[in-house]
């Protein structure tokens, strides 16, 4: 399985810093409606310490022990080290405190997996978006991505186990293209320090309207701005 950070948000709001690197909007969600089968939300760690602290607590639950088997305990171990990896970033950027969505999903090693996890591993395996491919601008190479969305829906595929990966990604890209898609929870949108910050906002406001956000408050920024 391979595991991949997709999308990054920050428990900032309205940040100098933030509007530096990143852009002009800071967009407000609600983090409790971001949840779908298959992702997660991750809360980044900056401190070395702490993260291997971390491990340590992790190791003692059983969802992180694995059964007797030495193999089914080096793959509990595995995906223990994989979340903290996804968990953990340098602490020179600590002032962003940002919270990521990360998904898991199968590639063509899904043979392998069939063999040595008959059971466990594939009665997941339904709930893991499917690989989509698109073409690097620059470099010329295949950049595999998944799709995010929200949906009332789900893709339960009963027949998992005895399938290909290649069956079971088609299905998958099948519900995709079909279910009807909920609108992201958006709470706000700031509009930042910026030239002509009042236009910018009148056409946010418009933009968001004209894509159903009727509730979503635009707000400008009283951050000074310095052009």
């Amino acid at each position: 399985m391979d595991s991949s950070d997709i999308g990054s948000f920050s428990k900032k709001g309205n940040d100098l810093g933030q509007y530096r690197v990143y852009g002009n909007y800071c967009i407000g969600f609600d983090a409790s409606k971001l949840v779908r089968r298959g992702f997660e939300l991750v809360e980044c760690e900056y401190d070395s310490k702490k993260i291997k602290d971390w491990i340590l607590l992790k190791e003692k639950v059983d969802e992180w022990k694995g059964p007797l088997h030495d193999w089914e305990k080096d793959c509990a171990a595995g995906h223990l080290l994989e979340a903290a990896r996804r968990k953990f970033k340098g602490k020179d950027f600590e002032s962003e405190e940002e919270v990521r969505i990360v998904a898991q999903s199968v590639s063509g090693k899904w043979g392998q997996w069939q063999k040595r996890f008959p059971n466990s591993a594939l009665a997941m395996s339904s709930g893991f978006p499917p690989v989509y491919f698109r073409d690097h601008p620059i470099h010329k190479c295949p950049v595999p991505y998944v799709k995010f969305f929200l949906t009332n829906e789900e893709c339960d595929i009963d027949d998992h186990a005895s399938i290909s990966y290649q069956e079971m990604r088609e299905r998958k890209l099948q519900f995709e293209t079909r279910c009807k898609r909920k609108r992201l929870p958006i709470t706000d949108i700031i509009v930042g320090p910026m030239a002509d910050q009042s236009t910018a906002k009148v056409s946010c406001e418009m933009l968001i309207s004209a894509m159903g956000y009727l509730d979503v408050e635009v707000l400008d920024s009283k951050i000074p701005y310095r052009g």
